[in-house]
């Protein structure tokens, strides 16, 4: 784990960037909100250690179509390296890592937002359909490949439904038989 000076020090070095650090959450990447002596604000992102180049790259590739879409949407923007990079590497302790630098926007997740009144719904709702309009056109070759989270690729999970029981062997397999019968077809 790289240690606050040693963040500061490839902010510098290899975006060029001096300011203050705050570590994020993050459920694979380290991430660091970081405020330059100019008040702009970024997200560095330091990937896992297992973490492929192409799923970085069709990160970028969808910041970058996204954003030429003028959908009215706000989102990061990445920012390339004093090199020019869009991703750079580190060397972690003898870990190689991918390293990106992207803009930050401000606001607040949608969690932490309280009501959720229809109006925020709705809203949601339309930004949802804007992404899914903006992304139409959208294609990637690192965008072809197996990930659980992707609601067409449920399958993975009947094999797995024996090792639920009552309740909850109830419920798996009844939106698992929505899923098979309704999404599927």
């Amino acid at each position: 784990m790289l240690s606050a000076i040693q963040i500061q020090q490839l902010l510098k070095t290899v975006f060029g960037i001096t300011g203050n650090i705050k570590p994020l959450p993050g459920e694979i990447d380290i991430n660091y909100y970081v405020v330059d002596e100019r008040n702009n604000k970024y997200i560095l992102k330091i990937a896992g250690p297992e973490e492929k180049r192409e799923n970085l790259e069709l990160q970028n590739a969808f910041m970058n179509h996204f954003a030429n879409k003028n959908s009215g949407l706000l989102i990061s923007c990445v920012v390339n390296s004093i090199s020019g990079e869009a991703i750079s590497q580190l060397d972690d302790n003898g870990i190689k890592r991918f390293v990106r630098l992207l803009t930050w926007i401000d606001g607040r997740q949608f969690a932490q937002a309280n009501p959720h009144t229809p109006l925020l719904l709705e809203r949601l709702g339309e930004l949802c359909g804007n992404l899914c309009l903006a992304l139409a056109d959208f294609d990637h070759p690192a965008a072809h490949r197996f990930m659980k989270w992707d609601p067409q690729q449920t399958e993975w999970i009947n094999p797995h439904r024996s090792k639920f029981s009552g309740t909850r062997k109830e419920l798996v397999d009844y939106f698992y038989s929505l899923f098979e019968n309704n999404a599927l077809p």
